[in-house]
C-alpha cells in the first residue's frame, strides 16, 4: 500500500507541470484541492493499517496522532518528504514490535 500511495504523495509537487503536459493523475482529474483531500484520507488509512495487527491503547493513540499530523502536514503544507519520514518511523516501530513479539 505504501508503494502505491507514494506516487500520489510525490505528484503534488509537479501539479502545474502535469496539468500543462496533459498528464492524467488524481490531481489533474479531480482538481488540486480535492486531490489533496483524497490523498490525505489515504495517508490516514495508510498510517492506521497496523491497527489490524496491534490493538493496544498506546498503539492506537500513537498511530492515530501520527496519521493526523501527517495528513495535516501534507494537506496544509504539501511536505510529502515529511509524511514519508513519519511513515518510516511507523515502519521502524512495527519492525521493533514484531521482533518483540517473536521473542516471546
Amino acid at each position: 500500500f505504501v508503494f502505491s500511495i507514494s506516487p500520489l504523495i510525490n505528484a503534488v509537487s509537479d501539479y502545474e507541470g502535469d496539468k500543462k503536459a496533459g498528464v492524467r493523475n488524481l490531481y489533474t482529474i479531480y482538481g488540486f484541492e480535492k486531490g489533496k483531500k483524497m490523498v490525505s484520507i489515504l495517508i490516514v488509512i495508510l498510517f492506521l493499517t497496523p491497527l489490524l495487527i496491534f490493538h493496544s491503547l498506546v498503539e492506537i493513540i500513537f498511530l492515530l496522532v501520527l496519521s493526523l499530523i501527517s495528513a495535516f502536514i501534507f494537506y496544509r503544507y504539501e511536505k510529502y518528504k515529511v509524511v514519508l519520514g513519519l511513515y518510516f518511523i511507523v515502519l521502524i516501530y512495527i519492525l521493533i514490535r514484531f521482533l518483540r513479539i517473536a521473542r516471546i
